[in-house]
């Protein structure tokens, strides 16, 4: 990791890194919520904890171990650790329909977005893992980093990761997953716009053409743990060059493939804006969320490699069905967006 990506990682805290797709259960269509959301937590809340105390004080989306004892916070009692998480413009949030306004003219992004895939060479990506999910990392690993453009300010690809289920509500329930891409800004890098993207798993579907490349190489990354090899072995959708001796040769053609992480958006160009924080401690308030309306889907094979390749049962960090997600949190106030990308 160069100063540049260390220095944005001091600064985001473990907000941006390693957030991501974790191992558990079923998995989870498009379902309704509570709209309070308060359903949602009462249903996570519901095991004795089995896990052994971790070695420092730390967050987790296990309400299992919301104890001192285990060393674990979940998300409803993050504020205690980083009193940001107890802000009022927090994120994720439910989309109602009686919040959502069609009138542009105050919205946080006004102006016209400008999407740059850069220079990157899937191999050459930062790919880690650990029991809260995984992270792509792009700034610092390409030879020209992805950017967007909006109102007329340039912000860079930091990394993208997954929650499972997804993290915000639209339409009045969740969806299978959501994807977070992390920009920062080239003039402040405390100022962060993410755009979300909604995941649904189709079994008719092969999955999205660009979400596989990188499937393909963070299998092998969570095949280091002992839950993700059988995954590995079986997932029709991964190519042979998700294999220890082709990832280590970086002679494939995957590997020595040319990325461009837009293409996992959706063709629809409709979005919600709001101003929000970080999905993760330290929930900083400093995210311009830009929630994509429609979304794409992935095969059932590759949304499960990500969630069943990282789950430690005997040391979980994720809640008692295998997510990753932090509920929706109130709204304060606030007015969402609805917009259409120039």
């Amino acid at each position: 990791m160069n100063s540049h990506v260390a220095s944005s990682t001091k600064k985001f805290g473990a907000g941006l890194a390693l957030l991501c797709f974790v191992a558990g259960a079923a998995l989870f269509s498009f379902r309704s919520v509570d709209s309070s959301s308060d359903a949602l937590n009462r249903a996570l809340m519901t095991s004795d904890c089995s896990c052994k105390p971790t070695a420092e004080f730390d967050w987790s989306y296990n309400y299992e171990c919301n104890y001192e004892e285990h060393g674990q916070v979940a998300p409803d009692m993050w504020g205690y650790l980083y009193p940001d998480c107890l802000g009022v413009r927090q994120s994720p949030i439910n989309i109602a329909r009686d919040i959502v306004t069609t009138d542009c003219t105050l919205a946080p992004v006004t102006g016209a977005f400008v999407f740059d895939m850069g220079m990157c060479m899937l191999d050459d990506l930062d790919y880690k893992a650990d029991g809260k999910g995984w992270t792509v990392t792009f700034d610092g690993y390409c030879q020209t980093t992805p950017t967007i453009t909006i109102n007329g300010a340039v912000f860079n690809l930091l990394q993208f990761h997954l929650h499972s289920v997804s993290e915000h509500v639209i339409g009045g329930g969740y969806y299978d997953a959501e994807i977070h891409f992390v920009h920062y800004s080239a003039l402040d890098p405390t100022s962060l716009a993410v755009v979300g993207v909604m995941i649904s798993s189709t079994s008719d579907n092969i999955g999205n053409l660009e979400f596989t490349k990188y499937a393909e190489h963070m299998a092998y990354v969570s095949g280091k743990q002992k839950y993700a090899s059988e995954i590995m072995e079986t997932d029709a959708t991964m190519a042979p060059a998700a294999t220890p001796s082709s990832m280590a040769s970086s002679t494939s053609m995957s590997a020595m493939e040319q990325v461009n992480p837009y293409s996992m958006l959706p063709a629809d160009g409709t979005y919600y804006n709001y101003l929000g924080s970080l999905t993760t401690p330290p929930c900083s308030e400093t995210v311009t969320w830009i929630v994509m309306k429609e979304g794409i889907t992935v095969s059932p094979d590759q949304l499960e490699a990500f969630r069943a390749g990282l789950m430690d049962p005997e040391f979980p960090l994720v809640d008692n069905y295998g997510n990753n997600a932090r509920p929706p949190q109130p709204t304060n106030g606030r007015m969402v967006y609805q917009c259409v990308m120039a």
